[in-house]
C-alpha cells in the first residue's frame, strides 16, 4: 500500500493576508467608484508606462487573494510513486523518474522548495505549494516538513539542499519596484490631489443654504447638493418687495491639465461676464458685476475663489445698488469663510 505524506502551507499567515487583500481590493473599488482615481487616468498611466504598470496594478489585487487560496487549499503530496503539487493555477503530478532535483530557495517572502522536473528539451523548475516559511511561520515547522520531503526523496537518490541567497534577484526586484513606483508617481502626480498631506485644497464644500448673509426675512426656495465627482451646493432665497438671493458653491479637483486650483480658476473665468470689476476683501480673484434694468431693479453678482472652490453670490433688489452689492459681497465672504 502506497504511503503518502501530505504537506500543507501554514494557515497562520491568513491572519495578516486576508485583511490586506480586503483593504487592497476595497481601495481599488472605492477609488474607481468615487472618481478619486478615474478609470481614464488608469488607462493613461498604463499607456504611458506600458505593460509593467498594468501588471503591477493587477497583481496588487490578484496576488493577495492567490496567496489566500494557496494557504487555504494548496498542498504537496509526496508518495512512493511521485510528487503531486496543487496550486491556484493547476494540479500537477510527477513520477520520481521525472524529478531531476530539489532545492530550498530563499526569497523576499521567505523560503520555498523548488523542484526541477525533467523535460525533453529543457528542465522546468516548479515552486511547491508546501512547505514554505515566512510571515508567522516558524523556522522549525518548515525544517520539519523539509525533513519529511528529504526522507522520501532520499529513497530515490535525491536530496533537498538549501541554496544560497539570490542577491541579484533581490536587487533586481527592488529596482523594478522602485522604477515602477517612480514612473507611476511621475505620471500620476498624487501630490496634486486634495487628499495629499499638506495640500491647501479642500475635499468637500459647505451647504449653501447654511451660509449666513442672505438677509432677514429671506426664505429658501430651492436647494441642491451633489457630492459625486466634484462636490457642489446651490441655494436660492426669496424675500419681500421683489428681493431675492442665490449662492453657488462648487469645487474642482485635479484634471489631466493640472491640479484643482487651476480648474477652479478656469471655472471662475467662465462664471464672470465681461463687465466685471475687481473686488477686495472677499476672496481670491474676487469680482463684482452690477446690472440695473429699466424698472430700477439692481442685480449684483459677486464671484470669488478660495483654493479649489469657487463661489458666486447673486442679489436682486429694487432698493439702492449699494445695498445689493454689500449683501452679495457678504454672502460670498461668509461662504468662503466656512470652506
Amino acid at each position: 500500500m502506497e504511503r503518502v505524506e501530505v504537506l500543507r502551507p501554514s494557515r497562520r499567515p491568513l491572519v495578516a493576508v486576508v485583511p490586506l487583500a480586503l483593504v487592497v481590493s476595497g481601495f481599488f473599488v472605492v477609488t474607481l467608484a468615487t472618481g478619486v482615481f478615474p478609470v481614464a487616468r488608469v488607462v493613461l498611466v498604463v499607456a504611458a508606462l506600458f505593460v509593467p504598470v498594468g501588471l503591477l496594478l493587477a497583481s496588487l489585487v490578484w496576488l493577495p487573494w492567490r496567496y489566500v487560496w494557496l494557504m487555504a487549499r494548496g498542498r504537496t503530496e509526496v508518495g512512493d510513486e511521485g510528487v503531486l503539487n496543487k496550486t491556484p493555477a493547476k494540479t500537477v503530478q510527477w513520477n520520481w523518474e521525472q524529478v531531476r532535483s530539489f532545492g530550498v530557495r530563499r526569497t523576499v517572502f521567505g523560503r520555498r522548495v523548488v523542484m526541477t522536473a525533467k523535460r525533453q528539451r529543457r528542465s522546468k523548475s516548479v515552486v511547491l505549494a508546501a512547505p514554505r516559511d515566512g510571515l508567522l511561520v516558524s523556522r522549525d515547522e518548515f525544517d520539519a516538513a523539509v525533513a519529511v520531503l528529504n526522507e522520501r526523496a532520499g529513497a530515490h537518490g535525491l536530496a533537498v539542499p538549501e541554496r544560497g541567497r539570490r542577491r541579484f534577484g533581490w536587487l533586481l526586484a527592488l529596482g523594478l519596484v522602485g522604477a515602477l513606483v517612480g514612473g507611476f508617481a511621475a505620471v500620476e502626480r498624487p501630490w496634486l490631489n486634495y487628499w495629499w498631506p499638506g495640500s491647501s485644497e479642500v475635499g468637500d464644500v459647505p451647504r449653501a443654504c447654511g451660509v449666513q448673509g442672505a438677509g432677514a426675512g429671506m426664505v429658501v426656495t430651492e436647494s441642491k447638493e451633489s457630492s459625486s465627482g466634484w462636490p457642489e451646493s446651490e441655494c436660492a432665497w426669496k424675500g419681500t418687495g421683489g428681493s431675492s438671493a442665490g449662492l453657488w458653491i462648487k469645487s474642482r479637483r485635479r484634471s489631466f491639465g493640472g491640479d484643482g486650483v487651476r480648474s477652479a480658476r478656469e471655472l471662475l473665468r467662465k462664471w464672470r461676464g465681461d463687465e466685471f470689476k475687481p473686488l477686495k476683501g472677499v476672496g481670491e480673484e474676487a469680482t463684482e458685476e452690477v446690472f440695473v434694468d429699466s424698472s430700477k431693479s439692481t442685480l449684483v453678482f459677486v464671484t470669488a475663489r478660495k483654493a479649489n472652490v469657487v463661489v458666486q453670490a447673486r442679489y436682486l433688489t429694487k432698493g439702492p445698488g449699494a445695498e445689493a452689492s454689500a449683501k452679495a459681497a457678504a454672502l460670498a465672504r461668509n461662504a468662503l469663510a466656512v470652506v
